[in-house]
């Protein structure tokens, strides 16, 4: 099946064989050098019949190509460096490929260890649409997926999510405090030096504190997309009216800018680093959340992910500190509202230095971890959103 994968998309080039015969040996290793790579940089990793394949830009996968045919290539899907254990398998791939003219093309995704996880998005003149399930050929056990594409001339984006930009994050943030009365602050500096931004709101004598955080492992796009959501609904619903507001719409901008699966610059998952606090990002955050909730009565915390299906990971079952009754209204209304509710699982990965577990421990409030599923729709992250910012709200208006 693979041959015929490969016959469908190089059926349309026409190649010699001298032109084959210098591309097809070619082979260029360029994984990202840690989140170095700006925004307008680019490299090419391989070329073949009239296709350049281009990465090492801002947010691009990390990759080594290798030409196995005319129109064919090989990518690996390679993680960062890790500084202790195995990683999160979240194999993130991001790519373009530059055609001359209109082609047919075979890129073959090498996992290694890994399992494909991410169902691919293609990106042209600022058209994204799914791959179509047909052109996405899966080997067993998983490690290896091809995908046929035919390619209009120019550029084609190939991505496992539709990712932003550290600076397209910021542009929505700007926007947003913009509409919404927002003050932007930074907060810190990441380990690469980049800018750690905060969005706050409402008056500093109210006695309930909503924090929400997102972004700190990179490939999960839909669990953002819910803190978008959420935020949206905390301003269009004038909650700085009834609460102090505090948003961290990109937690590790160096992992995003990187294409990492899970890290920071530095190798480490920042959502293990919250007793610790060894990494930048981490510290920042934790001295400005507690600089926030100090003095105040009720501190609601949310954390927002994505894993293989939408789940709630909430403290413990027989969690009894402040903020108990507001689990028992946030799930209640999921249960209302919902026609899927998500589970809810207590006590996960307890003691790992999650910032769901550093919440309940030392800001003594009922840190929630918010996980979409990697593919949920659109209606689906919009309704857990939005629910979930209503319930924080109504639970401030009842303080």
């Amino acid at each position: 099946m693979i041959a015929d994968v490969l016959k469908q998309a190089s059926g349309a080039l026409a190649l010699g064989a001298a032109a084959f015969s210098v591309s097809a040996c070619t082979t260029v290793p360029a994984g990202n050098t840690g989140g170095g790579a700006s925004a307008d940089t680019k490299a090419a990793l391989c070329q073949t019949g009239g296709v350049t394949v281009l990465g090492l830009f801002e947010t691009a996968g990390r990759h080594h190509c290798t030409v196995t045919g005319p129109g064919a290539v090989t990518l690996s899907v390679d993680p960062e460096a890790a500084a202790a254990g195995p990683i999160n398998p979240s194999p993130w791939y991001r790519f373009e490929l530059e055609a001359e003219r209109g082609t047919g093309f075979a890129v073959t995704l090498d996992y290694g260890d890994y399992r494909h996880r991410y169902n691919p998005l293609i990106e042209h003149d600022g058209d994204i649409a799914p791959l179509d399930a047909a052109r996405v050929l899966r080997e067993e056990p998983g490690n290896r997926v091809t995908l046929s594409l035919a390619l209009d001339v120019g550029t084609t984006l190939v991505s496992g999510r539709n990712a932003r930009t550290p600076d397209q994050i910021a542009a929505w943030s700007e926007a947003f405090a913009r509409d919404h009365g927002f003050e932007s602050i930074e907060y810190g500096r990441s380990a690469q030096g980049r800018v750690l931004e905060a969005l706050v709101a409402g008056n500093e004598r109210e006695d309930t504190l909503i924090v929400a955080v997102t972004r700190q492992h990179p490939p999960e796009v839909s669990g953002a997309q819910a803190f978008e959501a959420f935020a949206e609904r905390l301003a269009g619903q004038g909650g700085g009216r009834d609460a102090r507001i505090l948003l961290i719409p990109l937690a590790n901008p160096d992992g995003v800018a990187g294409g990492h699966w899970r890290h920071g610059a530095r190798g480490v998952d920042l959502n293990r680093d919250w007793y610790t606090a060894e990494e930048p990002a981490v510290s920042a955050a934790q001295a400005l959340i507690e600089a926030e909730a100090e003095g105040r009565d009720q501190i609601l915390f949310f954390d927002f992910h994505s894993t293989n299906r939408t789940v709630i990971y909430s403290p413990p079952d027989d969690y009894a500190g402040r903020g108990a009754d507001f689990l028992a209204q946030l799930r209640a209304l999921y249960a209302a509202e919902l026609s899927n509710p998500p589970p809810w699982e207590g006590a996960h990965n307890p003691g790992k230095g999650t910032s769901k577990g550093w919440a309940i421990s030392v800001l003594e409030a009922p840190g929630l971890t918010v996980e979409l599923a990697d593919h949920a729709e659109s209606p689906e992250i919009e309704a857990v959103g939005t629910l979930t910012a209503d319930a924080a709200l109504s639970y401030a208006r009842s303080r």
